[in-house]
């Protein structure tokens, strides 16, 4: 087989992989992800979005996830409302109306502050966050309400239900929702609908999801109701103290009791860790003070593990004197369940999301190089095509060195078209492209005007068209390498973020995003550069003219690199859609039992209520 017909055989079997994976849907969004410039994919996805949404007017996860995208609280509400028209049984939206109300909601009760033994402020409230208007609480109540018929034994809705009725000053009736919570057996918050929602919008318009992308969708959801759960464990703490100190420890005791159960169900059957978490606080809150004690604070040198004991003590101290040993083993039951809770939480350091560092790593690296050898071929066959053009040239086929109105242009092209690279990157899409049309505009003017010069018509015309030749193979391959190195750079530092949420910070240096773009567009440009560096050295050695070397070497070889980096880009492809699904089931199952399922993968005994 001859030279011709091996480079023909190449590249036929480069553009066939190429085909192959467009065509395949285990591929194709991939590949659409990492080719399609921003101009085709990330301007429209709202567009996209809402013709999806539109589409799947009946989907209630679809629907949900369709404007939450915008984290303004007032918005989220408003447009979660407008939903229960169209799904007015569904106990997850009323769920998550919830969730979203308590973003904008402040709750200003002295009892959070006399519990803990610290003065009440002149004025409780802030005048920045007003607490919620007679009318915004009537809603809240009534989704809460709604919450608890539709979903009668999830100690959610009454639990949540409190912050509205203690807001209003309704305490009695807020004690009797804790009482109906402490009956219920189940917890759930229903957040992972939004969130399968946002996937599947995703995988609805590009044909699969980015499992880094997933991620940050899973990490940007908002739990804006723990840290009012605290304030509610701590006003009805506090309502016990009052009890025990006037000498009611029997009411007291309840109280306390009915708040630990429902910690016990957060921590439990929270499906997610943060969530254990808080419902750990809140058991640990409704232990505090027992008969009316002063505050427990911790002692120099003392571990937090020994204060809780020490707290836990006190607590089983007081309620066997007061005749209930069974209560005293119900919070040593919930310390040790706890303590093995804390134990699986521990090995959080390893995972994301149900997702190992290692995992990750790999995955990115797959992606990052996919984007960065494509943008490498694209620049070849740039390189290629130009030199095919310029090898035409009578000197070129001669042997001799470039005419100098060629040189010329071509170095004029180069100048222009780093130009235009600065440009891309100090703009948005959209301004380049309204500032890249002027450029183009003023070029083709300069080339007509010039054209029609009769006696500059040849030597002109030849400067003009290598200088629009390489003007065109070096802005678009510059253009092309600095987009891919910015999606490159943002999936890495996407990356840092999420092992940021596991503990596992970076260590390298934090470098401005400029000095990335330059690293990352060096990257791309590396396999070209080397090959003139190398083709340049040969021309020397063989004594023929430096531009002749370049231009017939990038001819030859360039049939051969682009699609050999093509073939290695196909079988990254295969790589990465497999370690992506690989990411993407450890996301699912986390999604829906974060703690549970990194118990089983530590093997560890993941302990439920």
């Amino acid at each position: 087989m001859n030279t011709s017909n091996f480079r023909l055989l190449l590249s036929g079997l480069a553009l066939g992989v190429l085909l192959a994976l467009l065509i395949a849907p285990q591929t194709r969004w991939l590949v659409r992800l990492q080719i399609l410039p921003p101009s085709a994919g990330q301007s429209n996805y709202e567009r996209q979005k809402k013709q999806f949404v539109d589409a799947h007017i009946t989907d209630y996860q679809v629907q949900l996830a369709g404007q939450t995208t915008s984290y303004e609280t007032v918005k989220q509400v408003q447009y979660a409302r407008s939903l229960i028209a169209r799904f007015p049984e569904s106990a997850s939206l009323r769920a998550n109306i919830l969730r979203y109300a308590l973003g904008n909601f402040h709750l200003y009760r002295p009892e959070d502050f006399l519990l803990q033994g610290i003065p009440v402020p002149d004025h409780l409230d802030d005048p920045k966050y007003p607490p919620p208007t007679p009318a915004e609480i009537a809603a809240f109540d009534a989704d809460a309400a709604a919450g608890e018929r539709l979903d009668p034994n999830n100690a959610y809705f009454p639990l949540l239900r409190m912050f509205g009725l203690f807001a209003a000053h309704r305490d009695t009736e807020a004690l009797a929702a804790l009482q109906r919570a402490s009956q219920d057996t189940l917890w759930r918050e229903y957040f992972e609908d939004e969130v399968e929602g946002h996937w599947r919008i995703n995988d609805g318009i590009y044909g699969g999801r980015e499992a880094i992308a997933s991620m940050a969708i899973f990490a940007s959801v908002l739990f804006p109701h723990y840290q009012h759960l605290r304030e509610i464990a701590r006003i009805v703490t506090y309502k016990a103290v009052l009890l025990e100190q006037a000498g009611h420890h029997e009411a007291g005791l309840a109280l306390r009791r009915q708040m630990m159960h429902c910690g016990e169900l957060m921590r439990g059957q929270s499906t997610t860790i943060i969530g254990s978490l808080v419902g750990i606080a809140i058991s640990g809150v409704a232990r505090s003070r027992p008969g009316g004690s002063a505050v427990v604070y911790s002692r120099p040198n003392e571990s937090l593990e020994q204060a809780a004991n020490r707290r836990l003590d006190n607590y089983c101290t007081y309620v066997m004197r007061i005749g209930h040993p069974e209560a005293a083993q119900e919070a040593r039951d919930a310390a040790a369940a706890t303590a093995q809770t804390r134990k699986v939480i521990g090995h959080i350091g390893q995972y994301t999301f149900g997702v190992s560092t290692s995992d990750l790593i790999r995955s990115v690296l797959a992606l990052a190089s996919g984007w960065l050898i494509f943008a490498a071929a694209v620049c070849l066959l740039a390189l290629t095509l130009l030199a095919t053009a310029l090898s035409r040239l009578p000197s070129v086929r001669q042997q001799m060195p470039l005419p100098i109105p060629v040189s010329l242009g071509i170095l004029g092209g180069l100048v222009l078209g780093i130009a235009v690279l600065a440009n891309y990157m100090a703009n948005t899409p959209g301004q380049f492209r309204f500032e890249a049309a002027l450029i183009t505009g003023a070029f083709f003017a300069a080339i007509g005007a010039f054209a029609a010069v009769p006696r500059f018509r040849r030597p002109v015309r030849l400067a003009l068209l290598a200088a629009l030749a390489t003007l065109a193979a070096a802005a678009g391959a510059a253009c092309l390498a600095a987009w891919q190195s910015q999606e490159a750079i943002g999936l890495a530092n996407s990356m840092g973020g999420m092992l940021s949420l596991s503990g596992d910070e970076a260590a390298s240096p934090h470098l401005s995003l400029t000095v990335q773009q330059v690293q990352g567009i060096s990257l791309v440009l590396f396999s070209p550069v080397l090959l003139a560096v190398i083709l340049s050295i040969t021309a020397r050695v063989r004594r023929v003219p430096v531009s002749v070397g370049l231009i017939g070497g990038f001819r030859r070889t360039g049939a051969v690199l682009v699609p050999l980096f093509v073939l290695l880009y196909g079988v990254l492809a295969v790589i990465t859609v497999r370690q992506e699904a690989r990411l993407n089931y450890g996301l699912e199952r986390s999604l829906h039992g974060e703690g549970q399922y990194l118990a089983q993968l530590t093997g560890e005994k993941w302990p439920g209520r």
